[in-house]
């Protein structure tokens, strides 16, 4: 049976919240498939702001946010939803993080060469983002900046790992019909995170190689698109071989010559 705790991350308590129904479904569907589900509800609870570093590493998180802290501390797989509001997460939920993800309890600053001991291995993490924009969009021009520093710099800072990411983009704007699959996709991602290690091995391996073949066809696209638009470039006169780039511009040369003048 796996650990499983659900941050909700969008601040606003509203039911209407696309966020509360994408979570709702999923910790459905994890204890369906036998996990032990934990949630924290960002939008009723109190997260003080942190104003000063010295609270950070020197102080403990509020009391607020104890129970917080040990529902991760208790979990073996941790699952982050929020909405993208100015291309990363709200402020709330980066409150959140700050107040719980301490020293002392995420990472320790006295390892070894000064490089933070990681006190979270052995977890795992899924991060799902909804956005107004296309998320290939977002992966894209903007190189899923806001998702990745939090992936980077705070969760696999901490030992976590490997982080899974979900990006829900035209969030706002969706069809009931992209809803529906969206709420569907949640019950797919839980069964798939209450499965057995092994299995979870062999799904991994498996979207791993689905990625690597769908580079390797956008590379082959890309070199059968540059050779083709190379071979529309040429002249008649290159392409029927009476005449090469390299050849004019030598007889060129050849003009200039004061013996040729």
């Amino acid at each position: 049976m796996r650990h499983i705790t659900v941050v909700d991350g969008h601040p606003d308590p509203s039911e209407a919240r696309l966020i509360h129904a994408l979570s709702d479904r999923y910790v459905g569907a994890a204890r369906a498939a036998g996990s032990e589900v934990r949630r924290i509800n960002l939008s009723h609870t109190h997260v003080p702001m942190l104003r000063i570093a010295e609270d950070f590493y020197g102080a403990s998180a509020p009391e607020s946010l104890r129970q917080a802290q040990e529902d991760i501390a208790w979990a073996d797989h941790l699952v982050f939803f929020f909405p993208l509001w100015h291309g990363t997460m709200p402020a709330l939920f980066k409150a959140f993080i700050e107040q719980t993800f301490r020293p002392g309890f995420a990472m320790d600053y006295g390892g070894k060469n000064r490089f933070p001991k990681q006190l979270f291995k052995g977890k795992s993490a899924r991060v799902i983002v909804t956005m107004g924009m296309p998320a290939f969009f977002y992966r894209t021009a903007f190189g899923g900046f806001g998702v990745k520093g939090f992936e980077r710099s705070t969760l696999a800072l901490c030992g976590i790992g490997p982080i899974s990411e979900t990006f829900l983009g035209g969030a706002g704007g969706e069809s009931k019909k992209r809803g529906y699959a969206w709420l569907d996709l949640m019950e797919r991602l839980a069964e798939q995170d209450s499965a057995p290690e092994a299995r979870r091995r062999r799904q991994f391996v498996r979207a791993a190689a689905r990625a690597a073949l769908l580079l390797a066809g956008s590379y082959a696209a890309y070199l059968l698109a540059s050779s083709t638009s190379k071979a529309w470039m040429r002249t008649p006169a290159e392409a029927s071989g009476n005449l090469t780039v390299a050849g004019s511009v030598t007889a060129e040369k050849e003009a200039l010559t004061p013996e040729h003048a």
